[in-house]
Parts: C-alpha cells; structure tokens; sequence
C-alpha cells in the first residue's frame, strides 16, 4: 500500500492530535506555587528556640507541626492566637497568665529563651530548622 502526501499529511496531523490530547491526560497537573514552595528557613533567633524546643522535650506534652504529645494543647498557631507577648509571658510564668492548676510546669526561661522560643512557634507550619 502505498501512501500520498495528502494522506501522511492527514495522518500525521491525526497522531499529533491524539497525543496531545493524550498528553494532557497523563502529564501531571502544574505544581500549585504556595504548595509546592519550600518552607523558608528559619531565623537565626527562630533556629534557637527550635533548640529549646528539643533541649527542653516540649514534644513530649505539646504538638507542632501534627507530631508530639497530647497532654498539652498544640502549639500550631499559638502566636497568631494569643499573641506574642502572651506567649512570652505565659513560657517565664505560666501561671501568670493561667489558672493555678494549669498543668504546664514553671521553666526557668530568660527573656531571651522566652523569645526564641515565641520565633519559633510563630513560623509558618512546616517551617523547618534548615536554612
């Protein structure tokens, strides 16, 4: 059999056709920017109170980021919640801030642990140490 350029022509047409179509079938979707970004590094002061989070074992009673304890409340968006003076506040004396028998133990953070501490719980979730 053999073929005319009219009909290569039409048949080549009809195959690229067919797999463009078929290519937007299959390739993957664009990457949503927000979601697809990674998380900004960390500041030098937010870094530090990552390393009080750890030293300390906050993890143990408090979440972040969906891993950690549960006695205590999350501490995803804490900052955002209650402010950051609260939160400074509440990790020097808890009890200023709260009911006498609020669970949460009296740690002997500096102002400057304090605030560390707040940078850290401040940053976006899935903020991550790197950077």
């Amino acid at each position: 059999m053999r073929w005319s350029i009219p009909e290569l022509t039409a048949a080549a047409a009809a195959l690229a056709t067919v797999g463009t179509l078929a290519w937007g079938l299959v390739r993957p979707a664009a990457p949503d920017a927000a979601l697809a970004a990674p998380p900004a590094p960390l500041s030098a002061q937010a870094r530090a109170g990552h390393t009080l989070w750890q030293s300390k074992g906050c993890s143990a009673c408090h979440s972040l980021d969906g891993s950690g304890g549960r006695p205590g409340p999350t501490l995803q968006g804490v900052v955002a919640r209650r402010g950051a003076g609260w939160v400074r506040t509440f990790l020097v004396d808890p009890q200023a801030v709260s009911t006498p028998s609020g669970m949460m133990p009296a740690y002997p953070f500096s102002a400057e642990d304090a605030q560390a501490l707040v940078a850290y719980l401040a940053q976006p979730a899935g903020a991550g140490p790197g950077g």
